[in-house]
């Protein structure tokens, strides 16, 4: 027991020493601590649902999937129609 645990502290021990964290976080606390990365795209213009399969889902032009945000839901439904939702939401992320 001893030996397996040396063994497991031999390994796990350097990778915590070599654990970074984020680099794009000021030392100032609140919102202006933090640089912005976001690219200037345009908010979602549109908003579709897919009825096929047994299956309902909500999708925007935006990348986001499956949650309707006018009122925080999700909006992926199988079966269709019975009120049971499965997913919350995703994302499409390109770049």
């Amino acid at each position: 027991m001893l030996k397996s645990t040396s063994l497991l502290m031999a390994f796990i021990l350097p990778l915590t020493i070599l654990a970074k964290g984020p680099e794009n976080v000021t030392k100032k606390k609140g919102k202006e601590g933090l640089k912005s990365s976001a690219a200037s795209c345009a908010p979602a213009t549109a908003v579709g649902n897919l009825d096929f399969n047994n299956a309902k889902a909500r999708i925007e032009n935006g990348g986001n999937l499956w949650q309707d945000r006018s009122n925080g839901t999700s909006a992926y439904e199988i079966p269709k129609g019975s009120g049971l939702r499965s997913i919350f939401a995703g994302a499409l992320w390109m770049g």
